[in-house]
């Protein structure tokens, strides 16, 4: 094979990576939209019990006829359910602040979770972080920060809800790069999926339970299969094109969460916000990029290390 040829087939990869990391992330931004929207009736535990219901559905008819059944038992290593767990924590503080707060406002607080997780990644796992990449952290900090306003009297407390987000979140990709490669993806995904049901079960003990209506039908079906084809497409992103092009595209989320919150709600973030916005997206962007100079020659990152919220 010629070297033009390789680098054809890696510009074919990295545009079907592109095409699918960006329909990801439209995809995870209407589920967004749909569970703030089925929030206005709905208490969190409820929403997550009913999307997870049929969440849980599909991908386990997805499991079933792909062969992933038959390591069910692997949902049971400490990686997985620890993952699991996170993420129901996280799910919680998130819908909490989605539903409370502006949605550009917390999207773009979540891009601060891959700086989080390099933090997380050095003070846990010992992986070697860079002056560049601790800057980069600190800077990304610094745009959270120009969002929450904490010393303004526009300060909302639902925004500790979002740094709770943000926390849990980047803990779940911590449980991520600990999980065993023979894994398979769709398992982590179907473990995630099941115990976040349960925790929505869970929470709806003590928050009660709204009667559904066909409104909140309309909404959380719905958002169901698009939170599933989000992840898939965040997967077949990942695998497709190098990690280093595809993953700034991840960014995307805010520019569609910030066009659904204006035209449905009337919702535009401020100065500061935008500025923020910029700081969290632009500091996101370089640590990939220092990310893929480090990996350089080594295995692609995980594609296991996608919002599932």
């Amino acid at each position: 094979m010629t070297h033009a040829t390789v680098s054809l087939s890696k510009d074919a990869g990295n545009l079907r990576g592109i095409a699918a990391i960006s329909a990801g992330m439209a995809s995870l931004a209407v589920n967004d939209l749909l569970m703030k929207l089925a929030g206005a009736t709905l208490p969190i535990g409820e929403l997550m019990l009913v999307r997870g219901l049929f969440a849980s559905l599909l991908i386990g008819v997805i499991c079933y006829f792909s062969g992933a059944l038959k390591h069910i038992g692997q949902m049971l290593e400490w990686q997985v359910s620890g993952r699991a767990l996170a993420n129901v924590a996280a799910g919680v503080c998130y819908l909490t602040a989605i539903i409370n707060m502006p949605i550009a406002n917390v999207t773009a607080m979540m891009q601060a979770s891959p700086l989080m997780l390099t933090a997380l990644a050095a003070l846990v796992l010992g992986e070697r972080v860079g002056w560049r990449r601790w800057v980069a952290i600190a800077v990304g900090f610094c745009g959270v920060l120009l969002i929450v306003r904490p010393a303004s009297s526009g300060f909302s407390t639902y925004s500790l809800f979002a740094l709770g987000a943000i926390c849990f979140v980047s803990m779940r990709d911590l449980f991520t790069k600990v999980v065993k490669a023979d894994t398979p993806s769709m398992i982590v995904t179907f473990a995630t999926s099941l115990v976040s049901t349960a925790g929505g079960g869970l929470l709806c003990l003590y928050q009660g339970w709204v009667d559904l209506g066909a409104k909140e039908l309309a909404f959380l079906i719905p958002a169901a299969f698009v939170s599933v084809a989000g992840y898939h497409f965040v997967i077949v992103g990942f695998r497709s094109g190098e990690v280093g092009v595809v993953a700034p595209f991840r960014f995307s989320l805010v520019l569609w969460a910030t066009l659904g919150g204006y035209f449905i709600w009337g919702e535009f973030p401020d100065v500061m916000t935008v500025l923020g916005i910029g700081l969290i997206v632009c500091m996101g962007i370089y640590t990939f990029h220092r990310e893929r100079l480090r990996r350089a020659g080594q295995e692609p990152l995980s594609a296991d290390t996608k919002r599932e919220i």
